[in-house]
């Protein structure tokens, strides 16, 4: 049996489940357009969730998630949303296909010690000067 994240959103409505792929893909973070999609299923989740969509989509009630499903104008703004999420997933018209397009994709690797993505996503990296709470 092949798993899938989507086994662990079962309560994700069919007509909405490519916003457990979103929520699991960075795009949303420096894509505003995908972060109202998630906003508007429920303000009050996505501020107890502190704006991650993973943690959101665990907790919030799936009566929001139905209702969203059946309302018209959210269907319209999910099917934008994800429209460019396939685009740009695809990578078709990017700088770099156009670019070296007879190429294969080349995997290319990032590394830093601190960086920060988005407020929902803390990362923690050693060093700096001070103590910690715990031995002051």
């Amino acid at each position: 049996m092949e798993y899938s994240i989507h086994d662990q959103f079962d309560h994700v409505p069919e007509r909405l489940s490519g916003l457990v792929d979103l929520a699991y893909n960075l795009w949303w973070s420096w894509n505003a357009e995908a972060r109202t999609l998630f906003k508007q299923l429920n303000n009050q989740a996505w501020k107890a969730s502190v704006h991650n969509p993973v943690r959101m989509l665990r907790e919030i009630p799936v009566e929001f998630l139905n209702r969203a499903a059946a309302d018209p104008a959210y269907c319209h703004r999910y099917e934008i949303v994800m429209r460019r999420f396939r685009k740009y997933m695809s990578a078709a018209g990017t700088w770099f296909s156009e670019e070296y397009g007879e190429r294969s994709p080349l995997p290319v690797a990032y590394f830093s010690a601190e960086y920060g993505l988005h407020h929902s996503l803390p990362i923690y990296a050693g060093g700096g000067s001070g103590s910690s709470p715990e031995t002051t």
